[in-house]
């Protein structure tokens, strides 16, 4: 009850306190013996050809955070799980009101509570440069992750991708940009620690081969010294942030390219790499989401549906739901998250636009009764549980265990 008691506080706690209430509850959990750990040990295993294809599920929980993570841990307890990860993107730690430390301090507080037994892995998604002069602020951001406990980052500099006749003319601002944040930040990385990069943008034009062989070439040439935190590659395969969603407003099945992922999966196998990451995938159907493992797909980003499973639960209080609606559809508030349909009207929109809410009802809904958010994260587990079956993470904790008590032990 007392980490319980903790996590409200660090996740109520107002900017100014926020910082000390995390690092105090990151030093319990510690002491308890939850820290977070590098799932660079799980890919480096999947590269080598040690264990069988799986892939990690990425989750962007972007509020209740104790309870969903929680409410995700025990899924996994239940079905002998292991190798789950919670991800935090500056994007949304700016609009949910959710500072690294707190995020990484409630994870490792519902693991401690949950009695988890796997790698807590804890990722910062999306540390986008969208113009040069965005690197600074983005180096900054990081080093405020690295701090915090993050041991994985992913580095998007796609947008600066140029239009050119070669992959390296295409690709080569993007590589460059990348290099030199991993060069930057390799002085404040932990032992262990891996930076992601991204060739196709989310919601773009499909990744090619020669793209994304180019690009892991430059980068490992531009990042010198530091090429060996270069852990992980993000492609694009056809999905989009927020999903897509059809005349009626319904979801519909995105356009994932499972022939061009083994593809890309096999250029990057070759260059050492585990296989590839997909962000935008979480609206997948569940036989897409079966074959991403066999695709060599080793990572997928999880953030749209998590979040309609809580805004679209049973349980939530219609009244509050009233409340979130106004917001959305009013100017002042509502705004669609980077690289989403913005088309909608209506409910839709209220759909496209609901990710900003979480910041400014943040405190209304941590209030919430216990049961209450007991219900909110009760979907979400449920949707994990099928995940974790469809990614082949069921029925092997020990396994992935393993592997980290090796690598300690190579360590030591």
């Amino acid at each position: 009850m007392a980490l319980q008691q903790a996590a409200y506080a660090v996740a109520a706690a107002p900017a100014s306190e926020a910082a000390g209430l995390a690092a105090g509850l990151l030093a319990e959990c510690a002491r308890l013996g939850v820290a977070p750990a590098p799932v660079g040990t799980v890919y480096r295993a999947l590269a080598e050809g040690r264990i069988a294809p799986l892939t990690v599920p990425a989750f962007n929980v972007r509020g209740l955070t104790f309870d969903v993570v929680s409410a995700i841990y025990r899924r996994a307890t239940e079905q002998d799980a292991a190798g789950v990860m919670f991800e935090l993107a500056p994007s949304e730690a700016a609009v949910a009101d959710q500072s690294f430390a707190q995020y990484a301090a409630l994870v490792c507080a519902a693991a401690a509570v949950t009695g988890y037994r796997g790698p807590v892995l804890v990722q910062g998604d999306h540390f986008s440069v969208e113009e040069a002069a965005d690197a600074v602020r983005v180096e900054s951001l990081a080093r405020d992750a690295l701090a915090s406990g993050f041991l994985q980052i992913d580095l998007d500099a796609a947008a600066l991708a140029e239009e050119g006749a070669s992959a390296a003319a295409r690709q080569g601002r993007n590589a460059a940009v990348t290099a030199g944040l991993m060069a930057r930040l390799a002085p404040h990385a932990p032992a262990g620690t891996i930076f992601g990069g991204e060739v196709g943008e989310i919601g773009g034009a499909n990744t090619t081969p020669e793209e994304l062989d180019v690009f892991v070439d430059l980068v490992r040439r531009h990042a010198g010294a530091a090429a060996g935190l270069f852990g992980k590659v993000s492609v694009q395969t056809g999905t989009r942030h927020g999903g897509v969603t059809d005349a009626a407003g319904r979801k519909a099945r995105m356009p994932l390219d499972t022939g061009l992922a083994r593809e890309l999966a096999d250029v990057a196998r070759a260059k050492g790499l585990p296989g590839i990451v997909q962000h935008g995938a979480s609206t997948l159907q569940r036989d897409q989401f079966a074959a991403l493992p066999g695709c060599g797909v080793v990572e997928v980003h999880l953030a749209t549906n998590l979040q309609d499973l809580v805004f679209d639960s049973p349980a939530f209080p219609p009244e509050l739901r009233a409340e979130l609606v106004a917001a959305a559809l009013g100017s002042s508030v509502g705004a669609a998250e980077r690289g989403a349909d913005t088309s909608g009207v209506g409910d839709q929109l209220f759909r496209q636009r609901r990710w900003s809410l979480w910041g400014p009802f943040k405190r209304r809904l941590l209030d919430l009764p216990t049961e209450t958010r007991a219900g909110l994260a009760a979907g979400v587990a449920d949707w994990a549980g099928e995940l974790l079956v469809a990614f082949g993470l069921a029925g092997r904790a020990a396994e992935i265990r393993g592997l980290y008590a090796d690598a300690a032990a190579s360590d030591g």
